[in-house]
C-alpha cells in the first residue's frame, strides 16, 4: 500500500469518527433536520452490486454527493451545500446549477428494513422519497456494504 493511500485512508477514517461524534445517530423524536447528515440515502436497496440505485450523502461540512446507477457503474456528482433548518442550498460543481428545495427527515416504516425517510419538497435531481437508518447498527444488518458507500463519498467529496 503507499503512503498517498495510507494517508487518504486515515483521513476517511478520521472524517467518519468526528462526523459520527458531531452528527450522532440517535432515533430521532421528532422531525430533527440535522438528522439529514452523515446518512447514506438511497431511493431503494439494491439487491446487489449490479443494482440501479439513487444515492445521496449531505456531510457535515456541506459538502454531497449524488451517485446515480449500480456499484460497478454508476455517475458521480459532488456538489456544495448549505443547510438552514429545514431548506437546501445546493450548487453542483460541474456546472455551478443550483437549487433549493426544502426538506423533512422523520421516522417512517413504507418501505423496510428503511426507517427514516427525506422527504424533499422540490428535489434537485431524482426522487421525491429517500430513505435511510436510524442508526448505524440498523444499517450494518440491512446493508453492510451502508459504511463503505459512506467513505468512499467522503473520500470523492475529499478529493474535489
Amino acid at each position: 500500500m503507499t503512503r498517498r493511500r495510507i494517508l487518504a485512508f486515515l483521513a476517511c477514517l478520521l472524517a467518519a469518527i468526528s462526523l459520527r461524534f458531531a452528527c450522532g445517530h440517535a432515533e430521532p423524536t421528532a422531525k430533527d433536520p440535522r438528522l439529514v447528515l452523515g446518512r447514506v440515502w438511497l431511493d431503494r436497496l439494491p439487491n446487489g452490486p449490479r443494482d440501479d440505485r439513487e444515492l445521496w450523502v449531505f456531510l457535515a461540512g456541506g459538502i454531497g454527493i449524488h451517485e446515480k446507477g449500480s456499484w460497478f457503474r454508476s455517475t458521480i456528482e459532488i456538489f456544495d451545500f448549505e443547510r438552514q433548518g429545514g431548506s437546501l442550498a445546493i450548487t453542483f460543481l460541474h456546472d455551478k446549477s443550483k437549487a433549493r428545495t426544502k426538506f423533512t427527515v422523520a421516522s417512517c416504516d413504507d418501505k423496510p428494513p428503511f426507517k427514516l425517510c427525506l422527504m424533499l419538497d422540490d428535489p434537485p435531481r431524482g426522487p421525491k422519497k429517500l430513505y435511510s437508518f436510524h442508526d448505524d447498527d440498523e444499517m450494518d444488518r440491512a446493508m453492510p456494504w451502508g459504511k463503505d458507500e459512506l467513505k468512499l463519498a467522503e473520500a470523492k467529496a475529499r478529493n474535489r
